[in-house]
């Protein structure tokens, strides 16, 4: 079990300063449910004898009441105690309850009802870092950590040089090929005549709208879904799924881990978020007419009364 938490990497949504509290709540999570009585979980008496039952091994002679050494502990009515620290590390790392219970075998009711142990002994124990996590966990704080705000800014940096770049390397004759489109990165080489375009090879060959993607790109970090964006950029729910599988595909072949990761945990939280305020009746607006569709609405004349 020490080996699938060494497997999780919990450290990669902390800032580097909140990585000790993390590590100290794993450890805390992994030994404490095998930690020994020191006194009567009923009377406080430190001084109590073995039992004759096998759940509930202790016995206090003062209150004359059988014990475990999980009675009176947060871990009580749980089972799989080797289970804790796999969980803890799993939660910190941003997966969700159904992935954490395909990932180490627990029932997402079993998974439901740890969380409120672990939000409980996280705030108790480490306030700080229960501040942090929490406020993200809930779509409170959108606030990127450092590393993953450097993976930000050096792709909105390359979206920003394909949409204004005015001069390219021809691939064919390396001659400087100057820019045809303003709306695309499309070149024309005068040198040998041919045609090219920087987004040739890459998962963006066949997204349009070049000026929505720095903004499409702050919504895809900090989660928003389809609807959020299409209710804000005005583009099909279609065309932002497409759009979103070619951006992560963009930061994957780029090496953008953090970024790539962040951006799906941010989603998954502001899924369950909207899937909570539904169920409180929320009403979300519909998104109107996309802007992609250019076609105007024609006013049937009526014949003049005669």
């Amino acid at each position: 079990m020490t080996q699938l938490i060494q497997d999780i990497n919990y450290h990669r949504f902390l800032p580097e300063e909140l990585h000790q509290d993390a590590d100290n709540l794993v450890d805390y999570f992994t030994y404490a449910p095998f930690e020994q009585p020191t006194a009567c979980p009923y009377c406080g008496n430190p001084h109590f004898t073995g039992g004759r039952d096998d759940k509930k091994p202790y016995w206090c002679g003062r209150c004359q009441r059988a014990f475990s050494a999980h009675t009176g502990t947060p871990f009580a009515n749980c089972r799989h105690h080797e289970l804790w620290g796999a969980y803890a590390a799993s939660r910190l790392s941003g997966l969700s309850w159904k992935k954490v219970s395909e990932s180490i075998g627990l029932s997402t009711g079993a998974c439901k009802y740890r969380e409120k142990v672990f939000n409980q002994e996280m705030e108790s124990q480490f306030p700080v870092l229960f501040q942090w996590w929490h406020a993200h966990q809930e779509r409170h704080d959108l606030t990127l950590t450092p590393e993953v705000d450097v993976q930000h800014q050096q792709l909105q940096s390359w979206l920003e040089q394909l949409r204004t770049q005015p001069t390219a390397t021809c691939p064919q004759c390396a001659a400087v090929s100057v820019r045809v489109k303003e709306t695309r990165p499309d070149f024309r080489c005068h040198h040998c005549q041919s045609s090219f375009s920087l987004l040739a090879g890459t998962p963006l060959v066949k997204t349009w709208y070049m000026e929505l993607w720095p903004e499409f790109l702050n919504g895809l970090v900090t989660g928003e879904s389809a609807w959020d964006l299409s209710r804000r950029l005005g583009v099909t729910n279609k065309r932002l799924y497409q759009w979103r599988r070619s951006f992560l595909q963009v930061m994957e072949d780029k090496g953008l881990d953090a970024l790539l990761e962040w951006s799906r945990w941010q989603r998954s939280r502001r899924y369950s978020q909207v899937t909570k305020l539904t169920r409180e009746g929320v009403e979300f607006p519909v998104p109107g007419r996309s802007r992609m569709n250019r076609r105007k609405s024609r006013k049937v004349q009526q014949p003049e009364d005669q």
